[in-house]
């Protein structure tokens, strides 16, 4: 995994901010995969899944477009790949606040309806992340009933 993000990140951004000096572009892949994996566990990427993984990747990482279509596409392949929520959930905990990890939270589930309808697997895989990320129960209930309010 890391081996694909630090090429990435060697041909596009400064070698000042390398992967292997700034944990940064870890995290932002890290997140994005589990972005797409909630959008994927129900065995059907909708359209608006996957804008709603744009516009959280867009949001929260402040990238230029050329450079969230590449984060997007890597994250794709990671979560395709990967067989553990370990590795992206350990940075995760590793590196972000409890409302950092509360946000990621907080876009799985914005992902999860973004086709009107929160697929069981779906709320199970969120369910396993918040619990992975050390978030309270009550995060993770108040979080989806934000979400489920503004759709």
């Amino acid at each position: 995994m890391l081996d694909v993000v630090r090429r990435y990140f060697r041909e596009y951004l400064d070698p000042v901010e390398a992967l292997d000096e700034d944990p940064v572009h870890q995290l932002q892949l890290a997140t994005a995969a589990l972005l797409f994996e909630v959008s994927r566990v129900d065995n059907v990427v909708s359209p608006e899944e996957r804008t709603a993984i744009m516009q959280a990747v867009t949001r929260k990482f402040s990238l230029a477009a050329r450079e969230t279509d590449e984060l997007m596409r890597l994250a794709q392949r990671e979560a395709e790949d990967s067989a553990s929520y370990y590795g992206f959930t350990s940075l995760i905990n590793s590196h972000f606040s409890p409302e950092q990890k509360q946000r990621v939270i907080e876009y799985m589930w914005r992902v999860a309806i973004a086709d009107r309808y929160i697929d069981p697997h779906q709320e199970g895989l969120v369910r396993k992340i918040a619990d992975l990320l050390y978030l309270p129960h009550s995060v993770f209930i108040r979080t989806k009933l934000q979400v489920l309010g503004e759709h």
